[in-house]
Formats: C-alpha cells, structure tokens, sequence
C-alpha cells in the first residue's frame, strides 16, 4: 500500500490572502515589472543611439518601439516563465534576449525615417543592438532581484524518495526565495492499474489541501520515477492544487540522465520526447577546444604575476615540492597528471589512511577540515586559487574549463556502465557538480550530473558554468 508520510512543518505559515489570490498577486507583479522594464530599457537605447549624433533625433513614433517589443517578448513568453521555474535566472535569457533584440534592431533600422530625423549610422544600429541587449538584461536582472528581496521566500512541499529530498535540499540551499517545508516519502508500492504517486495524490489530495491552505504552501514538487506514473488519479492531484492556487513542479527522474535537450513534439496528438544523440560533435569539439585555448591562454597570460607569488609563498609556507601532482582519469580513460599548487604537508596521500574515518562523502575522499594542510594552504582551498596550475592542463589538452570532474583511478573504478560515458569528453577545472557545493554530493549523483552536462552540453552551457563559478570563488567557498 502507498502512503504517505506524515508532515513535519519547519516553519510557522504566513496568514492573510487566500493561496490562490497571492499566487495571483505576486506573478502579476513579477509579469508587469519586467514589462515595465523592457518598456523602459528599449527607450533608453533609442535616445542613447540618437543622442550619439547631433543631427538625429526621435519622432513620436519611436514611442510605439516600446510597446511593440512588450508584445513581442510576452508571444516569446518572457514575462511567463518565471510563474513555471524554480530557478528564475536571468542569465538563462541571454540567448533569446539576443536574438530578440536583433530582430528589433533589425526592425528600427528599416523602419529608419519613420522613428528618427536621420537615417541611422552603422555604428549607432550596432549600438542599437548592444544598448538593448544590456539595458534589457540589467533591466530583468535588477527586478528579479528586487522581488526576491522584498517578497516572502516560495515555501514547497516535496512528494516523493528521500534521494529527491536530499537532491532538491542541495539546490535550495543555494537559493534564498525557496524553502522546502515539508517532506510526504513514498513507502511501498500498490497494486492494480493506479501508479504509486498516483494512488499517494488520490489518497492525500483531501490532507494535501488542509496542509497547503493551514501552511500557506506555495508549490508541491512531485518526483516522478517512470512514464507510467502519469495516470489520471496523478493529473487529477494536480489540477486539484492548481485549482487551490498552488503551482506543480514535476521532477521525472527518468530525464535525470537525458536533460532538457530532448526534442518535444506533438504526433497527431501524441507528445513524443526526441532523444539527442549522446556527446559532442566533430564540430562542437573544435568549438570546446578553441573556446579552452583562447580564454585559458589568455588567464595565464594576465594571472602570470599571481602565479609567480603563489608559487614562491608556497616554497616558503612548508618543505616540499611547489606544484601537487595526482593522477586522474581524463578522456577516454586515459591518466593524466594533474596539477595543483601543493596544500598540505609534503607525504600528505601517505597519511590519507589515517583519516578515512573522517572521510566527508560517499565514494569520493574529502575531509573537510583536512588535519595534513597548510596554513597557506587552507587558504589556497578556499579562494580556489590551488586550481590555477591546472590552467596548463588545458592547454596541454589533458583537461577542459568545464566538463566533468577529475577522479582518482580508485574513484573512477566505481563507475559503471552508462556512467563511464562521462569520460567522452575531457575532465574540466569546473562543473556543474562545483557549483552545487560537490563535497556535500555522493559519487552516484556527481557522476550522473557529469553525464547529464554532456547530453545538454552547448556553448553557452559552459560559459554559463564559468559564469556560476565566480560567486563561489568570490565567497571563499573552495571548489
């Protein structure tokens, strides 16, 4: 029989509106303040290009550019997305906030005496162009951040395994405008046509909606484990909390290890999910390798100071050699050398033994508070600047910017199967799996995100994990 679990809320509710009107309020709010300011943000790209030369000026149908790049975002479902997400990133638009904007300028430029005195300059419609893309996007960026400064966080429920539990903790731990309140864990399975999740909603909807009204709940998260699971007692449990005013998020963890690069198509009725093909390109490997070449080049050109002093404090801090090489497992299963400057005491992989105990994950050896490292090193670690020598195993080809991690040869003799496809492209010095705090993540899950970035991989994906990388860097979090 499937049941659910029963709550244990962390958190006193908010009182006041009805679920449904705040859910109502608060995404018209979030929906006109970025109308608002893509009204305001194509305005002033207009008069900053004008204002770059004397002789042009707006015309009052200028005025109507505003609007009509309203429309055209909200058909793009720019002011939408947000209701849907739990990651509202405003990085994520960049791709399409380019094109759109290109289309725009393409627009103001043929439509040229009919907007302005005089005919554009080619430098004032790239100007155009540029003023839209980082008025728009700062635009986006900063009303996004002033709601989620002045808006109670988004409290969620999750319904479904302990391992989605800790996955969904990990992400939210990382975020201010979620809270997970409450957990409902799946026990056992149910006979007959009715899935688990489906039957668990059927039978709960009743204490679902006493929770979610008493708790001020705002969104139930659902994980999925197969398919099947979409029967009609689960569509139902669904349009029931929509109808309360509550939003639904569904995890399927089949497409854990397939991403969002599938191809969603509707066949006379029938949606069917086209799977793309595992792993890069010729052409997207030639793209990887010249973006890798090109920004790691030129790190080491500028870094080469800070290179010099951190090697030189390194020789001073403790006897031993300056640089720490280990070997890892790069692409194709190939070893190769890794670089670090060195951290811990010299004969520090001699003493690992001695701290197994204190081992922090599962599957991967990591302590901590390591008792063997420096002083100089444990600063190193936190400010991330022991990777820096590994900027040379890009360019010697053994490792990437981005891409999966780097394991030990005793580490990568745990993965199996469809896991080791992780090894078809080269280890990175970032990932996804840094950006979620990896020390706190098993080797399963790791290794499953290592593979989910290949079969989503792109280049704004890896511009994306660099992007990411910073903060972490910048708040001495260590990598």
């Amino acid at each position: 029989m499937t049941v659910l679990a029963p709550p244990e809320v962390k958190t006193e509710p908010r009182r006041g509106r009805s679920i449904a009107e705040r859910t109502r309020v608060r995404d018209a709010v979030l929906r006109r303040s970025l109308a608002g300011s893509d009204a305001i943000a194509v305005l002033l790209a207009l008069v900053m290009v004008t204002a770059l030369v004397d002789e042009t000026t707006l015309v009052w149908p200028a005025l109507l550019a505003s609007p009509a790049a309203v429309l055209v975002g909200k058909i793009a479902g720019l002011y939408d997305h947000d209701a849907l997400r739990l990651r509202r990133s405003s990085l994520d638009e960049v791709p399409i906030l380019v094109t759109l904007t290109a289309l725009l300028t393409l627009v103001v430029w043929l439509a040229g005496p009919g907007l302005t005195t005089a005919e554009l300059t080619r430098w004032q419609v790239v100007g155009l162009w540029g003023g839209l893309v980082v008025f728009l996007g700062s635009g986006r960026f900063l009303v996004r951040a002033l709601v989620r400064s002045t808006r109670a966080v988004e409290r969620c429920i999750l319904i479904g395994s302990l391992d989605a539990r800790r996955r969904i903790e990990q992400s939210m731990s990382l975020r201010r405008d979620l809270e997970l309140v409450d957990h409902f864990p799946m026990r056992g399975r149910e006979g007959g046509r009715f899935s688990p999740m489906g039957a668990a909603l059927r039978s709960a909807e009743p204490r679902l909606r006493r929770i979610a009204e008493e708790e001020r709940i705002d969104r139930v998260i659902l994980t999925i484990s197969g398919i099947d699971e979409f029967d009609e007692n689960l569509l139902d449990g669904i349009f029931a909390l929509e109808q309360l005013g509550v939003k639904v998020s569904v995890v399927p963890q089949m497409l854990e290890v397939i991403g969002s690069a599938g191809e969603l198509e509707d066949f006379d009725g029938l949606p069917v999910l086209g799977i793309r093909p595992f792993g890069l390109s010729r052409s997207s490997k030639l793209i990887k390798r010249g973006f890798d070449l090109a920004v790691a080049g030129t790190l080491v050109l500028l870094l080469s100071p800070v290179l010099a002093v951190l090697a030189l404090l390194v020789r001073r801090s403790s006897p031993g050699p300056i640089l720490y090489r280990q070997t890892r497992i790069g692409l194709e299963g190939e070893p190769f050398e890794m670089l670090k400057f060195r951290t811990m005491v010299d004969g520090a992989e001699a003493m690992q033994s001695e701290f197994v105990e204190q081992n922090a994950t599962d599957g991967i050896f990591k302590i901590i508070d390591d008792p063997r490292a420096t002083p100089l090193g444990r600063h190193l670690r936190r400010t991330s600047l022991d990777e820096l020598p590994q900027l040379f195993c890009v360019l010697h080809g053994a490792m990437s910017l981005v891409g999966p991690r780097p394991l030990v040869p005793g580490e990568d003799a745990a993965v199996e199967a469809w896991r080791r496809r992780r090894l078809d492209v080269r280890p990175g010095m970032t990932g996804p799996w840094q950006v979620l705090v990896s020390t706190r993540l098993p080797l399963d899950e790791m290794v499953k995100m290592d593979y989910l970035y290949i079969a989503t991989w792109s280049p704004w994906s890896d511009f994306l994990a660099l992007v990411r990388t910073v903060p972490h860097v910048l708040g001495r979090r260590g990598l």
